[in-house]
C-alpha cells in the first residue's frame, strides 16, 4: 500500500504522511478554524490537479464539501483519482 492506495483499512488511509500532517496541523492551537476542511479537500484538488482534471465551480464546491469529512476520507477520494489517472497513462 503506497501514499495512494489501494487502502484496505482505516489504519492505512489514516496513517499516510498527507494525513497525518494534516491532523498535526490542525492540533496546533494557532491554526485557524476552517484549516481542517482545506487541507482535506486540497487532497482531492491536488490528486484532480496532477490527473488533468478541468474542474468547474459545481465541481469545486463540491470537493469544498467533501473536505468537511475526515482527512483520511478524502485521502481515499484522492487516492481513486491518483490510481485512475494512473491507470489511464500507464502508470498505474
Amino acid at each position: 500500500m503506497g501514499e495512494h492506495g489501494p487502502f484496505n483499512s482505516l489504519h492505512e488511509a489514516e496513517n499516510t504522511p498527507a494525513v497525518r500532517a494534516i491532523y498535526d496541523k490542525v492540533r496546533d492551537p494557532k491554526t485557524p478554524q476552517g484549516t481542517l476542511r482545506d487541507l482535506s479537500s486540497g487532497l482531492i484538488l491536488e490528486a484532480c490537479e496532477a490527473a488533468g482534471i478541468e474542474l468547474g465551480s459545481q465541481d469545486r464546491s463540491t470537493i469544498t464539501w467533501l473536505g468537511n469529512w475526515e482527512p483520511y476520507q478524502c485521502q481515499v477520494i484522492a487516492g481513486l483519482i491518483w490510481r485512475a489517472a494512473g491507470a489511464g497513462s500507464g502508470r498505474g
